[in-house]
Protein backbone atom coordinates (compact mmCIF):
# COMPACT_ATOMS: atom_id res chain seq x y z
CA UNK A 1 0.00 0.00 0.00
CA UNK A 2 1.27 3.42 -1.06
CA UNK A 3 0.19 6.48 0.86
CA UNK A 4 0.67 9.97 -0.69
CA UNK A 5 -0.08 13.44 0.76
CA UNK A 6 -2.11 15.37 -1.91
CA UNK A 7 -2.92 18.34 0.29
CA UNK A 8 -0.53 20.62 -1.54
CA UNK A 9 -1.84 19.47 -4.94
CA UNK A 10 -5.43 19.98 -3.90
CA UNK A 11 -4.56 23.41 -2.57
CA UNK A 12 -2.84 24.27 -5.85
CA UNK A 13 -5.84 23.11 -7.85
CA UNK A 14 -8.10 25.19 -5.62
CA UNK A 15 -5.84 28.19 -6.02
CA UNK A 16 -5.92 27.73 -9.82
CA UNK A 17 -9.70 27.45 -9.79
CA UNK A 18 -9.99 30.58 -7.66
CA UNK A 19 -7.56 32.39 -9.94
CA UNK A 20 -9.58 31.40 -13.03
CA UNK A 21 -12.78 32.58 -11.37
CA UNK A 22 -11.07 35.88 -10.45
CA UNK A 23 -9.78 36.24 -14.01
CA UNK A 24 -13.24 35.61 -15.46
CA UNK A 25 -14.66 38.14 -13.02
CA UNK A 26 -12.00 40.71 -13.91
CA UNK A 27 -12.56 40.11 -17.63
CA UNK A 28 -16.26 40.65 -17.10
CA UNK A 29 -15.49 43.80 -15.14
CA UNK A 30 -13.24 45.01 -17.94
CA UNK A 31 -15.89 44.23 -20.55
CA UNK A 32 -18.50 46.10 -18.51
CA UNK A 33 -16.17 49.07 -18.04
CA UNK A 34 -15.29 48.99 -21.75
CA UNK A 35 -18.97 49.09 -22.63
CA UNK A 36 -19.48 51.95 -20.20
CA UNK A 37 -16.50 53.79 -21.70
CA UNK A 38 -17.92 53.27 -25.19
CA UNK A 39 -21.26 54.68 -24.05
CA UNK A 40 -19.50 57.62 -22.41
CA UNK A 41 -17.42 58.19 -25.57
CA UNK A 42 -20.57 58.03 -27.71
CA UNK A 43 -22.31 60.46 -25.35
CA UNK A 44 -19.26 62.74 -25.48
CA UNK A 45 -19.19 62.67 -29.29
CA UNK A 46 -22.92 63.32 -29.41
CA UNK A 47 -22.46 66.21 -27.00
CA UNK A 48 -19.62 67.62 -29.11
CA UNK A 49 -21.78 67.24 -32.22
CA UNK A 50 -24.61 69.11 -30.52
CA UNK A 51 -22.20 71.82 -29.36
CA UNK A 52 -20.82 72.16 -32.91
CA UNK A 53 -24.35 72.22 -34.31
CA UNK A 54 -25.37 74.90 -31.84
CA UNK A 55 -22.20 76.86 -32.63
CA UNK A 56 -23.04 76.71 -36.34
CA UNK A 57 -26.60 77.80 -35.64
CA UNK A 58 -25.32 80.69 -33.52
CA UNK A 59 -22.92 81.69 -36.30
CA UNK A 60 -25.69 81.42 -38.92
CA UNK A 61 -28.00 83.43 -36.68
CA UNK A 62 -25.33 86.10 -36.33
CA UNK A 63 -24.98 86.21 -40.13
CA UNK A 64 -28.75 86.40 -40.56
CA UNK A 65 -28.93 89.22 -38.02
CA UNK A 66 -26.16 91.03 -39.86
CA UNK A 67 -27.99 90.56 -43.17
CA UNK A 68 -31.24 91.71 -41.59
CA UNK A 69 -29.53 94.81 -40.21
CA UNK A 70 -28.01 95.49 -43.63
CA UNK A 71 -31.39 95.01 -45.30
CA UNK A 72 -33.15 97.46 -42.99
CA UNK A 73 -30.23 99.86 -43.23
CA UNK A 74 -30.60 99.94 -47.00
CA UNK A 75 -34.36 100.43 -46.78
CA UNK A 76 -34.19 103.04 -44.01
CA UNK A 77 -31.32 105.11 -45.36
CA UNK A 78 -30.16 104.30 -48.87
CA UNK A 79 -33.67 104.00 -50.31
CA UNK A 80 -35.52 106.46 -48.10
CA UNK A 81 -33.25 109.36 -49.04
CA UNK A 82 -33.53 108.94 -52.83
CA UNK A 83 -37.27 108.28 -52.58
CA UNK A 84 -37.67 111.49 -50.56
CA UNK A 85 -35.77 113.44 -53.21
CA UNK A 86 -37.80 111.84 -56.00
CA UNK A 87 -41.12 112.66 -54.32
CA UNK A 88 -39.94 116.20 -53.60
CA UNK A 89 -38.99 116.77 -57.23
CA UNK A 90 -42.29 115.36 -58.54
CA UNK A 91 -44.25 117.54 -56.09
CA UNK A 92 -42.30 120.62 -57.15
CA UNK A 93 -42.88 119.87 -60.81
CA UNK A 94 -46.58 119.17 -60.29
CA UNK A 95 -47.23 122.36 -58.29
CA UNK A 96 -45.17 124.77 -60.40
CA UNK A 97 -45.35 123.32 -63.90
CA UNK A 98 -47.49 126.14 -65.34
CA UNK A 99 -45.18 128.89 -64.09
CA UNK A 100 -41.87 127.21 -64.91
CA UNK A 101 -39.77 128.04 -67.95
CA UNK A 102 -38.77 125.34 -70.43
CA UNK A 103 -35.20 125.41 -69.07
CA UNK A 104 -36.38 124.98 -65.48
CA UNK A 105 -38.69 122.13 -66.48
CA UNK A 106 -35.92 120.40 -68.39
CA UNK A 107 -33.55 120.75 -65.44
CA UNK A 108 -36.11 119.20 -63.09
CA UNK A 109 -36.77 116.36 -65.53
CA UNK A 110 -33.05 115.60 -65.72
CA UNK A 111 -32.89 115.51 -61.92
CA UNK A 112 -35.91 113.20 -61.86
CA UNK A 113 -34.22 110.89 -64.36
CA UNK A 114 -31.04 110.82 -62.29
CA UNK A 115 -33.00 110.11 -59.11
CA UNK A 116 -35.05 107.36 -60.78
CA UNK A 117 -31.89 105.75 -62.21
CA UNK A 118 -30.26 105.69 -58.78
CA UNK A 119 -33.42 104.27 -57.21
CA UNK A 120 -33.67 101.57 -59.87
CA UNK A 121 -30.06 100.54 -59.37
CA UNK A 122 -30.38 100.38 -55.57
CA UNK A 123 -33.69 98.51 -55.67
CA UNK A 124 -32.50 96.04 -58.32
CA UNK A 125 -29.42 95.19 -56.25
CA UNK A 126 -31.50 94.86 -53.10
CA UNK A 127 -33.97 92.46 -54.74
CA UNK A 128 -31.18 90.46 -56.40
CA UNK A 129 -29.28 90.19 -53.13
CA UNK A 130 -32.45 89.04 -51.37
CA UNK A 131 -32.97 86.29 -53.97
CA UNK A 132 -29.33 85.28 -53.70
CA UNK A 133 -29.54 84.93 -49.90
CA UNK A 134 -32.49 82.56 -50.25
CA UNK A 135 -30.73 80.44 -52.86
CA UNK A 136 -33.25 81.36 -55.55
CA UNK A 137 -30.79 82.54 -58.21
CA UNK A 138 -30.79 80.15 -61.17
CA UNK A 139 -27.66 79.57 -63.28
CA UNK A 140 -28.32 79.15 -67.02
CA UNK A 141 -25.10 79.45 -69.07
CA UNK A 142 -25.08 80.05 -72.82
CA UNK A 143 -22.75 81.47 -75.47
CA UNK A 144 -22.35 85.24 -75.11
CA UNK A 145 -20.67 87.72 -77.46
CA UNK A 146 -18.85 89.58 -74.74
CA UNK A 147 -17.96 92.69 -76.74
CA UNK A 148 -21.55 93.52 -77.70
CA UNK A 149 -22.79 93.05 -74.12
CA UNK A 150 -20.12 95.33 -72.66
CA UNK A 151 -20.63 97.93 -75.41
CA UNK A 152 -24.37 97.98 -74.69
CA UNK A 153 -23.80 98.50 -70.95
CA UNK A 154 -21.26 101.28 -71.57
CA UNK A 155 -23.69 103.03 -73.93
CA UNK A 156 -26.43 102.85 -71.29
CA UNK A 157 -24.20 104.67 -68.84
CA UNK A 158 -22.71 107.07 -71.37
CA UNK A 159 -24.87 110.01 -70.33
CA UNK A 160 -23.70 109.73 -66.71
CA UNK A 161 -20.07 109.47 -67.79
CA UNK A 162 -20.44 112.44 -70.15
CA UNK A 163 -21.83 114.64 -67.37
CA UNK A 164 -18.63 114.02 -65.42
CA UNK A 165 -16.47 114.39 -68.55
CA UNK A 166 -15.11 110.90 -68.01
CA UNK A 167 -13.23 109.35 -70.91
CA UNK A 168 -14.34 105.72 -71.43
CA UNK A 169 -12.42 103.35 -73.69
CA UNK A 170 -12.54 99.60 -74.26
CA UNK A 171 -10.14 96.98 -75.57
CA UNK A 172 -12.11 93.80 -76.31
CA UNK A 173 -11.56 91.44 -79.26
CA UNK A 174 -14.64 91.45 -81.49
CA UNK A 175 -14.86 87.65 -81.64
CA UNK A 176 -14.44 87.00 -77.91
CA UNK A 177 -17.16 84.64 -76.68
CA UNK A 178 -17.79 83.25 -73.20
CA UNK A 179 -19.92 80.42 -71.88
CA UNK A 180 -21.80 82.10 -69.06
CA UNK A 181 -25.18 83.12 -67.67
CA UNK A 182 -26.27 86.22 -69.59
CA UNK A 183 -28.21 87.84 -66.75
CA UNK A 184 -25.36 87.31 -64.30
CA UNK A 185 -22.71 88.64 -66.68
CA UNK A 186 -24.77 91.75 -67.39
CA UNK A 187 -25.28 92.28 -63.65
CA UNK A 188 -21.54 91.86 -62.96
CA UNK A 189 -20.38 94.22 -65.71
CA UNK A 190 -23.12 96.78 -65.00
CA UNK A 191 -22.26 96.92 -61.30
CA UNK A 192 -18.50 97.13 -61.77
CA UNK A 193 -18.74 99.67 -64.59
CA UNK A 194 -21.29 101.86 -62.78
CA UNK A 195 -19.04 101.79 -59.69
CA UNK A 196 -16.12 102.95 -61.83
CA UNK A 197 -18.20 105.88 -63.12
CA UNK A 198 -19.60 106.58 -59.66
CA UNK A 199 -16.23 106.82 -57.92
CA UNK A 200 -14.29 108.54 -60.69
CA UNK A 201 -14.12 112.35 -60.47
CA UNK A 202 -14.64 114.73 -63.38
CA UNK A 203 -12.25 114.38 -66.32
CA UNK A 204 -11.17 110.94 -65.14
CA UNK A 205 -10.59 107.84 -67.29
CA UNK A 206 -12.08 104.34 -67.42
CA UNK A 207 -10.72 101.40 -69.43
CA UNK A 208 -12.74 98.20 -69.93
CA UNK A 209 -10.68 95.39 -71.42
CA UNK A 210 -10.83 91.62 -71.92
CA UNK A 211 -8.35 89.00 -73.06
CA UNK A 212 -7.86 85.21 -72.99
CA UNK A 213 -5.56 84.14 -70.15
CA UNK A 214 -5.61 80.41 -70.99
CA UNK A 215 -7.31 78.03 -73.41
CA UNK A 216 -10.35 77.86 -71.09
CA UNK A 217 -10.57 81.28 -69.42
CA UNK A 218 -10.76 84.97 -70.24
CA UNK A 219 -10.08 87.88 -67.90
CA UNK A 220 -12.16 91.06 -67.89
CA UNK A 221 -10.80 94.16 -66.18
CA UNK A 222 -12.37 97.53 -65.40
CA UNK A 223 -9.78 100.16 -64.52
CA UNK A 224 -10.49 103.70 -63.36
CA UNK A 225 -8.63 106.78 -62.16
CA UNK A 226 -11.09 107.31 -59.31
CA UNK A 227 -10.77 107.98 -55.61
CA UNK A 228 -9.58 104.45 -54.86
CA UNK A 229 -9.77 102.56 -51.57
CA UNK A 230 -7.66 102.17 -48.46
CA UNK A 231 -6.58 98.90 -46.83
CA UNK A 232 -9.48 98.78 -44.32
CA UNK A 233 -12.12 99.26 -47.01
CA UNK A 234 -10.49 96.65 -49.24
CA UNK A 235 -10.57 94.08 -46.43
CA UNK A 236 -14.32 94.64 -45.87
CA UNK A 237 -15.23 94.98 -49.54
CA UNK A 238 -16.91 91.58 -50.00
CA UNK A 239 -18.27 91.13 -46.47
CA UNK A 240 -21.92 91.87 -45.76
CA UNK A 241 -20.96 93.03 -42.27
CA UNK A 242 -18.44 95.52 -43.64
CA UNK A 243 -19.27 99.21 -43.84
CA UNK A 244 -18.50 99.63 -47.56
CA UNK A 245 -21.35 101.91 -48.62
CA UNK A 246 -20.15 105.41 -49.52
CA UNK A 247 -21.25 108.22 -51.82
CA UNK A 248 -19.76 108.69 -55.27
CA UNK A 249 -17.85 111.75 -56.44
CA UNK A 250 -21.14 113.33 -57.52
CA UNK A 251 -23.01 112.24 -54.35
CA UNK A 252 -24.32 109.06 -56.02
CA UNK A 253 -25.72 106.62 -53.41
CA UNK A 254 -24.17 103.19 -52.83
CA UNK A 255 -24.96 100.23 -50.55
CA UNK A 256 -22.00 97.93 -51.20
CA UNK A 257 -24.40 95.09 -52.11
CA UNK A 258 -23.45 95.19 -55.79
CA UNK A 259 -19.93 93.89 -55.20
CA UNK A 260 -21.20 91.06 -52.99
CA UNK A 261 -23.59 90.02 -55.77
CA UNK A 262 -20.77 90.23 -58.34
CA UNK A 263 -18.53 87.97 -56.27
CA UNK A 264 -21.28 85.37 -55.83
CA UNK A 265 -22.12 85.36 -59.55
CA UNK A 266 -18.47 85.10 -60.61
CA UNK A 267 -17.93 82.17 -58.25
CA UNK A 268 -20.98 80.41 -59.75
CA UNK A 269 -18.95 80.41 -62.99
CA UNK A 270 -15.94 79.05 -61.04
CA UNK A 271 -14.24 82.36 -61.77
CA UNK A 272 -12.18 84.63 -59.54
CA UNK A 273 -12.77 88.29 -58.64
CA UNK A 274 -9.83 90.40 -57.52
CA UNK A 275 -9.19 94.10 -56.92
CA UNK A 276 -6.20 96.40 -56.76
CA UNK A 277 -6.66 99.90 -55.41
CA UNK A 278 -4.91 102.85 -53.81
CA UNK A 279 -6.52 105.90 -52.29
CA UNK A 280 -6.42 108.78 -54.75
CA UNK A 281 -5.02 106.62 -57.56
CA UNK A 282 -7.97 104.55 -58.73
CA UNK A 283 -8.97 100.89 -58.79
CA UNK A 284 -8.73 97.85 -61.06
CA UNK A 285 -11.35 95.10 -60.77
CA UNK A 286 -10.54 91.84 -62.56
CA UNK A 287 -12.64 88.70 -62.94
CA UNK A 288 -12.48 85.53 -65.00
CA UNK A 289 -15.15 83.73 -67.04
CA UNK A 290 -15.01 80.45 -69.02
CA UNK A 291 -14.45 80.61 -72.78
CA UNK A 292 -16.94 78.99 -75.15
CA UNK A 293 -16.20 75.87 -77.23
CA UNK A 294 -16.74 75.16 -80.93
CA UNK A 295 -19.87 73.03 -80.46
CA UNK A 296 -21.61 75.77 -78.49
CA UNK A 297 -20.68 78.31 -81.17
CA UNK A 298 -22.35 76.21 -83.88
CA UNK A 299 -25.58 76.19 -81.86
CA UNK A 300 -25.40 79.94 -81.34
CA UNK A 301 -24.83 80.61 -85.05
CA UNK A 302 -27.94 78.60 -85.90
CA UNK A 303 -29.96 80.50 -83.29
CA UNK A 304 -28.73 83.88 -84.57
CA UNK A 305 -29.64 82.91 -88.12
CA UNK A 306 -33.14 81.95 -86.97
CA UNK A 307 -33.56 85.28 -85.16
CA UNK A 308 -32.59 87.21 -88.30
CA UNK A 309 -35.06 85.23 -90.42
CA UNK A 310 -37.91 85.56 -87.95
CA UNK A 311 -40.63 88.07 -88.82
CA UNK A 312 -41.65 90.72 -86.31
CA UNK A 313 -43.91 89.58 -83.52
CA UNK A 314 -47.47 90.04 -82.43
CA UNK A 315 -47.22 90.78 -78.70
CA UNK A 316 -49.76 91.03 -75.89
CA UNK A 317 -48.82 93.03 -72.78
CA UNK A 318 -51.02 91.96 -69.85
CA UNK A 319 -50.30 94.69 -67.30
CA UNK A 320 -52.66 96.78 -65.17
CA UNK A 321 -50.01 99.38 -64.26
CA UNK A 322 -50.04 102.02 -67.01
CA UNK A 323 -46.42 103.15 -66.56
CA UNK A 324 -45.09 99.57 -66.62
CA UNK A 325 -47.18 98.79 -69.70
CA UNK A 326 -45.81 101.84 -71.53
CA UNK A 327 -42.23 100.92 -70.61
CA UNK A 328 -42.71 97.39 -71.97
CA UNK A 329 -44.44 98.76 -75.06
CA UNK A 330 -41.59 101.15 -75.88
CA UNK A 331 -38.96 98.48 -75.20
CA UNK A 332 -40.60 95.84 -77.42
CA UNK A 333 -41.69 98.12 -80.26
CA UNK A 334 -38.62 97.27 -82.41
CA UNK A 335 -39.57 93.56 -82.24
CA UNK A 336 -43.27 93.96 -82.92
CA UNK A 337 -45.57 94.16 -85.88
CA UNK A 338 -48.57 94.60 -83.54
CA UNK A 339 -48.81 95.38 -79.83
CA UNK A 340 -51.92 94.60 -77.79
CA UNK A 341 -52.55 95.64 -74.17
CA UNK A 342 -54.78 93.96 -71.56
CA UNK A 343 -55.42 95.54 -68.16
CA UNK A 344 -56.88 92.44 -66.50
CA UNK A 345 -56.46 88.69 -66.57
CA UNK A 346 -59.90 88.14 -68.10
CA UNK A 347 -59.18 90.65 -70.86
CA UNK A 348 -55.86 88.90 -71.58
CA UNK A 349 -57.64 85.53 -71.94
CA UNK A 350 -60.25 87.02 -74.29
CA UNK A 351 -57.62 88.73 -76.48
CA UNK A 352 -55.64 85.48 -76.75
CA UNK A 353 -58.80 83.55 -77.64
CA UNK A 354 -59.61 86.03 -80.42
CA UNK A 355 -55.99 86.29 -81.64
CA UNK A 356 -54.50 82.77 -81.86
CA UNK A 357 -51.59 84.18 -83.91
CA UNK A 358 -50.12 86.04 -80.92
CA UNK A 359 -46.42 85.15 -80.62
CA UNK A 360 -45.59 86.48 -77.15
CA UNK A 361 -47.51 87.35 -73.98
CA UNK A 362 -45.95 89.38 -71.15
CA UNK A 363 -48.11 88.29 -68.21
CA UNK A 364 -48.16 90.25 -64.95
CA UNK A 365 -49.03 88.25 -61.82
CA UNK A 366 -51.08 90.73 -59.83
CA UNK A 367 -54.05 91.97 -61.90
CA UNK A 368 -57.71 92.66 -61.08
CA UNK A 369 -60.06 89.72 -61.44
CA UNK A 370 -58.12 86.77 -62.81
CA UNK A 371 -54.51 86.97 -61.71
CA UNK A 372 -51.60 86.06 -63.95
CA UNK A 373 -51.52 82.41 -62.83
CA UNK A 374 -55.22 81.84 -63.49
CA UNK A 375 -55.17 83.69 -66.81
CA UNK A 376 -52.19 81.62 -67.99
CA UNK A 377 -53.92 78.34 -67.14
CA UNK A 378 -57.03 79.37 -69.10
CA UNK A 379 -54.95 80.44 -72.12
CA UNK A 380 -53.04 77.14 -72.06
CA UNK A 381 -56.34 75.26 -72.21
CA UNK A 382 -56.82 76.45 -75.83
CA UNK A 383 -53.34 77.59 -76.94
CA UNK A 384 -50.10 75.78 -76.08
CA UNK A 385 -47.89 77.37 -78.73
CA UNK A 386 -47.62 81.05 -77.82
CA UNK A 387 -44.71 82.05 -75.60
CA UNK A 388 -45.86 83.35 -72.21
CA UNK A 389 -43.36 85.15 -69.97
CA UNK A 390 -44.44 85.91 -66.41
CA UNK A 391 -43.37 89.20 -64.87
CA UNK A 392 -43.84 90.59 -61.39
CA UNK A 393 -42.19 92.45 -58.53
CA UNK A 394 -43.03 89.47 -56.31
CA UNK A 395 -40.05 87.20 -55.77
CA UNK A 396 -41.65 83.81 -55.24
CA UNK A 397 -41.47 82.21 -58.71
CA UNK A 398 -37.94 81.49 -59.81
CA UNK A 399 -37.22 77.83 -60.52
CA UNK A 400 -37.74 76.22 -63.92
CA UNK A 401 -40.06 73.49 -62.60
CA UNK A 402 -42.54 75.93 -61.07
CA UNK A 403 -42.50 78.12 -64.19
CA UNK A 404 -43.46 75.12 -66.34
CA UNK A 405 -46.18 74.03 -63.91
CA UNK A 406 -47.84 77.45 -64.19
CA UNK A 407 -47.66 77.31 -67.98
CA UNK A 408 -45.10 80.03 -68.53
CA UNK A 409 -42.10 79.59 -70.77
CA UNK A 410 -40.02 81.90 -68.63
CA UNK A 411 -40.10 84.56 -65.91
CA UNK A 412 -38.67 88.04 -65.51
CA UNK A 413 -38.45 90.11 -62.32
CA UNK A 414 -39.58 93.70 -61.88
CA UNK A 415 -38.19 96.26 -61.84
CA UNK A 416 -36.58 94.97 -65.05
CA UNK A 417 -33.90 96.49 -67.21
CA UNK A 418 -35.11 97.16 -70.80
CA UNK A 419 -31.96 95.42 -72.05
CA UNK A 420 -32.84 92.33 -70.01
CA UNK A 421 -36.35 92.34 -71.47
CA UNK A 422 -35.00 92.51 -75.03
CA UNK A 423 -32.61 89.64 -74.28
CA UNK A 424 -35.54 87.62 -72.95
CA UNK A 425 -37.41 88.12 -76.23
CA UNK A 426 -34.36 87.18 -78.29
CA UNK A 427 -34.06 83.99 -76.26
CA UNK A 428 -37.27 82.67 -77.80
CA UNK A 429 -37.50 84.42 -81.19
Amino acid sequence: MIVSDVTAQKQLEQNLSDANKELVFQNKEKADRSAELKELLFAKNELLFQFEKEARLVAELAILNTEKDKFFSVIAHDLRGPFGSFLGLTTLLNENFQSMTMEETQELLLLLKKSATNLFSLLANLLEWSRMQRGLTSYNPSIIMLGSIITEIIEQGQETADKKYISVSKDIPADLKVFADLNMVMCIVRNLYSNAVKFTPKEGRILVSAKPVSKNWIEISIEDTGIGMGKTLLEDLFRISGNTGRKGTDDEPSTGLGLIICKDYIEKHRGILSVESQEGKGSIFRFTLPLSNEQDEKIVNLAEHYIKQKQKLKILIAEDDEISAQLILITLRPFSKELLIAQSGAEAVEICRNNPDIDLVLMDIKMPGLNGYEATREIRSFNTDMVIVGQSAYDDIVDHKTVLEIGWNDYIHKPFDPVMLRKMVQKYF
